[in-house]
């Protein structure tokens, strides 16, 4: 099997995964495991190493589906979902953040 340089096709899970927080480092790690387990899928040896949640993992194929059948409107339509969760997600650290900070204040006084 014929290894392309990781991430350099735009419907690559190596550059999908990199657009959903994965590094560099990470990818070159896992094309690296890949030579020597062939059989296995790069996306599953990304979340094997702890690289990338499954449910990244899902995003980015997901996205790939939709980039590989053309599809604008459902690549947008992910990327808008994707956006959405993860802002849901930060507004929830910000909001335990402050309550703890609040607890620590009213100690403090």
């Amino acid at each position: 099997m014929r290894h392309k340089r990781p991430g350099s096709d735009p419907a690559s899970i190596g550059r999908l995964l990199q657009s959903l927080g994965m590094k560099r480092s990470q990818l070159n790690t896992a094309v690296d495991y890949q030579r020597d387990n062939p059989k296995l899928r790069l996306g599953e040896i990304c979340v094997k190493l702890g690289f990338v949640k499954p449910e990244q993992l899902h995003i980015a194929v997901s996205q790939q589906r939709a980039i590989r059948q053309n599809s604008v409107a459902a690549y947008v339509d992910l990327a808008t979902k994707h956006t959405r969760k993860m802002t849901r997600e930060t507004d929830a650290m910000v909001e335990a953040s402050i309550d703890v900070l609040l607890k620590l204040h009213d100690a403090d006084n």
